[in-house]
């Protein structure tokens, strides 16, 4: 009878250790490299002002002068707008925790970029681990 109860306890347990691991979202790992290099070529661009050196930065780091624009307007868009950052930190931490993100609709002030959440969640890794040099790029 002792030994019934140990073996179904072992199943049960094996089964709930089992059905945990493989229905939990799967952990996602932001890379913020591309925008923030895009911020340091922001920051030496401010200083130059050179547009052939943007032009040729850009190139090596294969980052499109539209694409760049887009990175640069979305680090604003976050510096102007605390609410805004304030909820897309609690989205951030959810797409981090390995959850899907299906916006109902998206508002943007520019029709025709679109700006997937992965491109918010490296801007906001920035702002997080890196303040410093967002103050840089924009001042203050």
């Amino acid at each position: 009878m002792l030994f019934k109860f140990v073996v179904i306890m072992i199943f049960l347990v094996s089964g709930i250790f089992s059905g945990y691991y493989f229905t939990r979202p799967k952990l996602r790992s932001v890379d913020s490299t591309r925008v923030e290099n895009c911020l340091h070529v922001f920051i030496e661009h401010r200083k130059s002002g050179d547009e052939v050196r943007l032009r040729k930065s850009l190139d090596d780091m294969k980052v499109a002068p539209k694409e760049f624009e887009g990175i640069i307007d979305r680090f604003i868009h976050y510096r102007m707008c605390n609410s805004s950052m304030n909820q897309a930190f609690k989205l951030l931490e959810a797409f981090k925790g390995g959850y899907n993100i299906t916006p109902e609709k998206v508002f943007s002030s520019n029709a025709d970029a679109s700006f997937s959440f992965r491109l918010d969640a490296e801007i906001l890794k920035v702002f997080q681990e890196k303040p410093e040099l967002v103050n840089e790029a924009f001042g203050g």
